[in-house]
């Protein structure tokens, strides 16, 4: 079986291969196993029960090293194997994670997602030789690697993982409009489903609503589109992360935002993560090395560490990168997709604790509002707000309070379908956000970036929240007139208003103002309401108009006195 196996792979493997390399007839062997699973299954207990029981990780690769074959049987092709093949490999590794734990004073006190990702990195490095043909140089390079990480991953000193509600799981439907991708879409479903070795072209071509002719059009094999549907999974998930990361301004803000969007984009599409992070290892080397393709754009995130510190060894990023990949994929076997997003924040400290320390790593992965001076929403999306209608109403809806998609299609009378579509573009535009409860019915809440609160509210913000929502509006204003007169319609209508008033007031006069404008406000909305019933009965064509209401404090300007011909001199900020 071990030698089958390595030259074929577990899947390619047939009876007559086994019966003729161990050289013993098809009836001895049925005598001593009932199929090819059962034979499969006492071979890997028996390669398993010779790895070292030491709590020393290198001892393990030591056994990598010196029994190839047998380790990339039990790393790479056991997860081929039937359920029980993959239990008694997990039951094997989290013995391991338990002698490491105890048997190490550091790992001792890490958290067990950490003792988790400290083995996943370990394991992943050993895999990724195993690929390659290069294991017998996996003794010296642990030999580096085990201290290397030790000293770069003191415990943390708080609690990283989230609480709070799970993520909610749905199907994920092929929606495409080309057959290629519905096919891709349904073949993804279907292996969440069923197992990828399970999965048959019958049932993807079924599920996609296509025919087998032409799904042979597209693809020469099963395996053919496996290897697309990875490239096809791995780039949505890469487009549903790095735009995040690429916006931040500092490194170790980017790599927070970063690792929120992979684990939520993860958890709310539970096909794609099984895909790339389950399934990917039973489909073999060659799936493996196409995720490795596919993904490798997400190195960004952690190589971004190498602009302030440029000697890190290239292997601590190998290492955390296996590290995260290895927490999703136990993550997901164990407690399923839902609940991935609770394990942000550990993800942000693998990447940061090497360079930051513990306790400004620990910060940055608990850190919710956004630094002073951070710029919240796409550029591209705040124009969107603009120019698209509907994105714009999803945006102010939002802005009045939570909803639901469900609410949403309600209350601006247009199909779900199409507001989760352009939700998901504002979402992706970082202007609106999930909310970490659901509503009663167990639906997703979403809320704007920027909304209406009122004074307690306002004074519950810090000063970072209240200049990134000031920021955000300004924005959208500054779009609103460009777009309004830059058209020639600004000043269309001699009702139209645009006041400038400077006034001098006292604290209590101040709330004076400010009270006014929520009246205002509030008139507003009552005034846009009676005009709908009337648009309703008339037919009349609507009116867009902007109502912007800004009322705020200056700096004190100092008094001129240059007199004639005398210019002063303008105050600091405007120097």
């Amino acid at each position: 079986m071990v030698a089958s196996v390595v030259r074929r792979g577990f899947t390619a493997t047939r009876l007559a291969d086994l019966t003729e390399l161990s050289g013993v007839s098809t009836k001895s062997f049925y005598e001593l196993f009932p199929d090819k699973d059962a034979c499969f299954l006492a071979t890997v207990e028996a390669l398993l029960e010779t790895v070292p029981e030491e709590a020393d990780p290198v001892a393990f690769v030591r056994w990598v090293a010196t029994q190839p074959a047998a380790a990339s049987v039990c790393l790479i092709e056991a997860h081929a194997g039937g359920p029980e093949v993959r239990k008694r490999l997990s039951a094997t590794i989290d013995g391991l994670e338990a002698r490491v734990r105890e048997g190490h004073p550091q790992t001792s006190a890490f958290p067990p997602e950490m003792v988790t990702a400290y083995i996943g990195a370990l394991l992943e490095i050993a895999r990724n030789r195993l690929r390659r043909g290069d294991a017998a140089g996996l003794p010296q390079l642990f030999e580096r690697l085990v201290p290397l990480l030790l000293e770069s991953y003191p415990p943390p000193p708080e609690p990283l993982r989230l609480s709070g509600r799970r993520q909610p799981v749905g199907e994920e439907p092929p929606d495409a409009g080309e057959h290629a991708e519905r096919i891709l879409q349904a073949l993804t479903l279907e292996a969440a489903e069923e197992g990828y070795l399970r999965t048959t072209i019958d049932q993807i071509v079924k599920r996609a609503g296509v025919s087998p002719s032409m799904f042979y059009n597209h693809f020469q094999s099963k395996d053919d589109a496996l290897l697309a549907a990875i490239d096809s999974a791995g780039a949505r998930l890469v487009a549903g992360v790095l735009p995040s990361f690429r916006r931040a301004r500092e490194w170790p803000y980017g790599v927070q935002v970063a690792m929120k969007a992979l684990f939520n984009q993860l958890a709310s599409r539970p096909a794609l993560a099984q895909l790339l992070m389950v399934e990917v290892y039973a489909a073999g080397p060659a799936a493996l090395e196409r995720r490795e393709d596919a993904l490798r754009p997400l190195e960004a995130i952690w190589l971004g560490a190498c602009r302030q510190w440029p000697d890190t060894p290239a292997l601590l990023f190998e290492a955390i990168q296996g590290a995260v990949y290895h927490l999703v994929h136990k993550q997901l076997t164990d407690r399923g997709a839902a609940s991935v997003r609770a394990l942000a924040p550990l993800g942000t400290y693998l990447v940061l604790a090497p360079f930051l320390g513990a306790e400004a790593a620990c910060a940055a992965a608990k850190a919710e509002p956004r630094p002073i001076g951070a710029t919240v929403g796409d550029p591209e999306m705040v124009r969107q707000v603009a120019l698209v209608p509907l994105r714009n109403k999803i945006f102010v809806r939002l802005g009045k309070g939570p909803a639901t998609i469900r609410q949403l299609a309600a209350d601006l009378e247009f199909p779900e379908d199409l507001i989760r579509h352009h939700l998901a573009a504002l979402e992706q535009g970082d202007l609106v956000a999930r909310m970490d409860e659901l509503d009663p019915r167990g639906d997703v809440l979403y809320r704007s970036s920027a909304g209406l609160i009122d004074y307690e509210e306002s004074r519950r913000l810090s000063l970072a929240e209240r200049q990134q929502e000031s920021d955000l509006i300004h924005r959208l204003i500054d779009v609103d007139l460009s777009l309004s007169m830059g058209s020639g319609v600004f000043d269309n209508r001699t009702e139209r208003a645009f006041i400038r008033v400077p006034l001098t007031v006292d604290e209590e006069g101040f709330l004076e103002l400010s009270h006014l404008h929520t009246r205002v406000l509030s008139e507003g909305f009552e005034i846009e309401a009676r005009a709908k019933e009337r648009l309703q009965r008339s037919g009349d064509p609507p009116i867009e108009a902007r109502h912007i209401l800004v009322m705020f404090e200056m700096p004190q300007l100092p008094e001129d006195t240059s007199g004639p011909g005398k210019p002063g001199k303008p105050p600091g900020p405007l120097a």
